[in-house]
């Protein structure tokens, strides 16, 4: 096979391409590599089978519950002159009628998990009071400071929900769930709704470099530095954060090359072994994989490939 080689620049740094990775891929597969190749081969061969279960669905429920509780938020505060310890009570009304949209919804699509939905209501609803009231103290503080309205908002509540991102020179797409922008600051988050916070911190470096993945699309399109990168869990309200520098970044664009380059491999890697096989247990997509046969070459193939990612 003939292979034609090009180069591309990144952050002022030169990177060689070949022909056989000019698709578009997704910062979620980037981050899926970094977790495991066979997880990554899976994902990538049957994107679309149906791996959906409580989990997920109460997942996709509390993302959806947190990123319309910012808006109607953000809504809110720019149509008011001040903030009054007495604003909790309408914000409360807007908890409420978020979560019945939200609930109904997860309820008429997923009914085989209503139990496990309506179960997590309860304490779903409280998060996000708790969540209120943080942040309306921290803009009457604010406000007590001399800040703007506009500056309160802009500082306490994002400035893009779910804006896609892509790349054009890696070829690369990702839809990160919210962008802060204050003050010549960009913070961009992803929520996660780990239940166990062990889980959540076997996953947080794959967390991690799908947020640096989005820094890197960032920059490309609005041409300003993300000085940071966080993880909001929406169970304990609370927030991980790195600060992004170019070694991150530069990290981040080699990855999202090796997991293009990888993309085109037909085989699928055995199963994890030896000190990394502790992952299997946190694994999202555990009874697929095992279910899954891995794949072997056939003789006449005329490329291969290591593990890595890189041509043989």
């Amino acid at each position: 096979m003939n292979i034609k080689k090009n180069f591309i620049k990144v952050l002022g740094k030169k990177y060689q391409l070949d022909n056989t990775t000019e698709h578009k891929i997704w910062s979620t597969q980037v981050s899926n590599l970094e977790w495991c190749e066979r997880y990554f081969k899976i994902m990538n061969k049957h994107p679309h089978q149906d791996e959906t279960n409580q989990y997920v669905v109460i997942g996709n429920l509390e993302h959806a519950v947190f990123e319309s509780f910012a808006q109607k938020t953000k809504s809110q505060w720019l149509n008011k002159g001040g903030f009054h310890e007495s604003d909790l009570e309408k914000t409360y009304e807007i908890i409420d009628k978020i979560i019945e949209i939200e609930l109904g919804f997860a309820l008429e699509n997923y009914a085989q998990f209503g139990n496990y939905i309506e179960h997590m209501i309860p304490s779903l609803k409280n998060r996000l009071r708790i969540l209120a009231r943080r942040q309306l103290n921290e803009a009457i503080e604010l406000l007590k400071k001399g800040l703007s309205v506009q500056d309160i908002t802009e500082k306490i509540l994002p400035w893009q929900i779910e804006r896609p991102l892509y790349s054009q020179n890696l070829r690369l797409a990702g839809r990160p769930d919210l962008i802060y922008r204050y003050n010549g600051k960009v913070i961009i988050v992803d929520l996660k709704s780990h239940n166990d916070t062990e889980d959540a911190f076997n996953h947080s470096a794959q967390h991690f470099l799908q947020l640096l993945t989005y820094s890197v699309m960032y920059e490309e399109l609005f041409h300003e530095k993300v000085s940071e990168v966080q993880i909001f869990y929406t169970k304990n309200l609370k927030t991980s954060s790195i600060k992004v520098n170019k070694a991150l970044k530069d990290n981040a664009v080699e990855q999202i090359l090796k997991a293009r380059s990888f993309s085109t491999h037909e085989d699928i890697p055995p199963k994890l072994s030896g000190d990394e096989a502790y992952k299997c247990d946190y694994c999202y997509i555990r009874e697929r994989c095992f279910a899954t046969e891995d794949y072997e070459p056939e003789p006449d193939d005329e490329v291969t490939f290591t593990t890595r990612g890189e041509f043989e």
